[in-house]
């Protein structure tokens, strides 16, 4: 192998290497579907992730830049509940949808 082949390998190795993990977003929205309620103005907050997002008045968000794999989700409601779940962002596509139907969803508080 010449030197430029070994260059080129040695820069096609490092871009590898040095590859972030896919990143994605992840959209989804927050309701009660016992209440038939939307929440708007509720905090989204993936934990290990710096920044938020907020719902809009219909309940629906996005998170940029989310990279794949396992991903604990705090939402602050706007009346002060805060609720959490898991969500798996996938690594085979750009948008990882997730629904957080907080009628289903036991608050970390509770003894159940």
């Amino acid at each position: 192998m010449n030197d430029r082949a070994k260059a080129l390998l040695a820069t096609l190795l490092a871009l590898v290497i040095s590859h972030p993990a896919h990143a994605g977003s992840l959209i989804g929205r927050v309701f009660d579907s016992l209440e038939g309620l939307v929440f708007a103005n509720a905090t989204i907050r993936i934990e290990g992730l710096e920044g938020s997002a907020s719902t809009d008045g219909l309940g629906f968000f996005r998170c940029a830049k989310v990279r794949a794999g396992a991903h604990r989700v705090s939402i602050s409601l706007a009346d002060g509940r805060v609720l959490s779940s898991l969500v798996l962002v996938r690594d085979d596509r750009a948008m990882t949808p997730a629904e957080f139907d907080v009628s289903r969803i036991i608050p970390p508080d509770d003894d159940y």
